[in-house]
C-alpha cells in the first residue's frame, strides 16, 4: 500500500470517527474538509499539489490528474472546480499565479500554513445564520442537526424531565379528555330522552282534558222506567218451588207442632201470591206503600 493510500485510509477513518461524534457538536474542532486539505499536501506528489515555497500558499499543480487521481480517493467527487469551491466556502482567496506553469491554481488563507496546525481551528466557513453553528465537515458538507436540533428545543437539555415523562403526561391528559367528552355525551343524550318522555305525557295529558271536556259538554238524557227486577220475574217460580217441596214432606203424628205448618205455609203462599199479583205500575209508583217482602222461617 503507497503511502498515499495509507493516508486516504486514514482521513476516512478520521472521517467515520468524526461522524459518530458529529451529534455531540463539539466546539472549536478543526473541520474535516481542512484537515483533510492538510494532509494531502504533506502525502501528495508535489507535482500534483503542493506548498508554496513560503509555505504560506497552496498549489495544484497538475489540476487534471488532481481531478482524476487525488479526489475521488479523499472526496465524493472527481471535479478539481468542486474542490475549488469548497476552498471558497472556507474563506480560501485564490491568487494569480507566480510560477511559470499557467495551469497552477494558487490559493491562500491567512491561517493556513505549513507546519502550523495550530492555526488550523481558525479556518472555518464563511459566516451565515448556519455556518455560526459549530459543525463536522466531511467532504464539503456541513452537519449542523445536533445544532437545528438544540436551537429548535431550547429547554430540552436543561428540563429536568425527559421528554419521555412529558409525553406520558401529554397521553393521560388527552385520554381523561377523551373519557369527559364520552360522558358528556352519554348525559346529553339521556336529557334528551327525558324531554322526549316529558313531551309525550304533556300531549297525553292534554288528549284526556280534551275528552274530558267534551263528555261534560254532552246533553242530559231521560232515563227509560226501570224494568221488573229479577226478583220479581223469578217469584212465581220460586212459589211454584215451596209448594212442591210442602207437599212432599209428610209430617209427623208424634210432632203437635207438624200439625199447624200446612195452615201456616197456605197462609204464605196466599199472602206471597197476592204481593206478585199486584200491577206493575202500582208497585214502580213512588207515592204509593210497597209491601215488604216477608221473610221465610
Amino acid at each position: 500500500m503507497s503511502k498515499l493510500d495509507e493516508a486516504a485510509l486514514f482521513l476516512q477513518e478520521a472521517a467515520a470517527s468524526s461522524k459518530r461524534r458529529r451529534s455531540l457538536a463539539i466546539q472549536g474542532e478543526v473541520p474535516s474538509f481542512v484537515r483533510t486539505v492538510y494532509t494531502l499536501l504533506k502525502v501528495c506528489d508535489a507535482s500534483v499539489i503542493r506548498w508554496s515555497d513560503d509555505g504560506t500558499q497552496v498549489i495544484i499543480v497538475d489540476p487534471d490528474r488532481f481531478g482524476s487521481e487525488i479526489c475521488p480517493k479523499f472526496f465524493r467527487h472527481r471535479n478539481v472546480h468542486s474542490f475549488t469551491r469548497l476552498l471558497n466556502m472556507y474563506q480560501f482567496r485564490k491568487v494569480s499565479s507566480s510560477s511559470r506553469n499557467a495551469k497552477d491554481l494558487v490559493f491562500e488563507h491567512h491561517n493556513f500554513r505549513r507546519d502550523r496546525e495550530d492555526l488550523l481551528i481558525r479556518v472555518q466557513r464563511k459566516s451565515s445564520k448556519i455556518d455560526k453553528w459549530p459543525s463536522n465537515i466531511d467532504d464539503g458538507g456541513g452537519l449542523v442537526v445536533a445544532h437545528l436540533e438544540q436551537s429548535l428545543c431550547p429547554s430540552h437539555s436543561s428540563s429536568s424531565s425527559p421528554p419521555a415523562s412529558r409525553l406520558d403526561d401529554l397521553e393521560a391528559e388527552v385520554k381523561a379528555l377523551r373519557a369527559q367528552n364520552t360522558k358528556l355525551k352519554d348525559l346529553e343524550e339521556e336529557r334528551n330522552n327525558l324531554v322526549t318522555q316529558l313531551q309525550q305525557q304533556r300531549d297525553a295529558l292534554a288528549t284526556l282534558m280534551d275528552l274530558n271536556r267534551g263528555l261534560a259538554n254532552l246533553p242530559v238524557v231521560d232515563q227509560p222506567p226501570l224494568e221488573p227486577t229479577l226478583d220479581d220475574a223469578l217469584m212465581p217460580m220460586m212459589l211454584s218451588m215451596m209448594m212442591a217441596m210442602a207437599a212432599t214432606e209428610m209430617p209427623s203424628l208424634d210432632d203437635p207442632e207438624q200439625h199447624q205448618q200446612p195452615a201456616l205455609l197456605a197462609n204464605l203462599v196466599s199472602v206471597l201470591t197476592a204481593t206478585a199479583s199486584l200491577p206493575q205500575e202500582e208497585a214502580a209508583c213512588p207515592d204509593l206503600p210497597q209491601a215488604k217482602k216477608p221473610r221465610l222461617a
